[in-house]
């Protein structure tokens, strides 16, 4: 299996992993990193217009774009941020004493509300 190593110091090994397979294939065998040299991993069968095409999406690679899998990861990271927010105040289940259902229900979330926020070392 060819290793092609390339000095690049920062990139974004999720993303250049997804467009190294999505442009070559099957014969991105993977991609792994040591001390600023990218390690492109290619099968045998790589042809050399592989290789060298390998080798253009590395140096072409922008390290601060995101892959999909990253966006969305932000992306609910970002709507938790929000919440968190939004819902300062702990539930207050006496609010609900009209209605013993909600009331139980209410205190059951604010159980858990104080549980996370002792994980979280609120």
């Amino acid at each position: 299996m060819p290793d092609i190593l390339i000095d690049r110091p920062h990139v974004n090994l999720q993303l250049l992993d997804a467009e190294l397979r999505a442009a070559l294939g099957a014969v991105v065998s993977g991609i792994s990193t040591r001390a600023g040299v990218v390690i492109i991993h290619l099968r045998q069968s790589a042809s050399g217009d592989q290789e060298n095409q390998a080798k253009q999406l590395v140096q072409t690679h922008n390290p601060t774009a995101l892959s999909p899998a990253q966006q969305a990861q932000k992306a609910r990271a970002e709507r938790l941020l929000a919440d968190r927010a939004r819902f300062t105040a702990p539930l207050n289940p006496t609010e609900f004493t009209a209605n013993p259902l909600l009331q139980t229900l209410a205190a059951r979330i604010a159980w858990l509300e104080q549980e996370l926020r002792d994980l979280r070392n609120l």
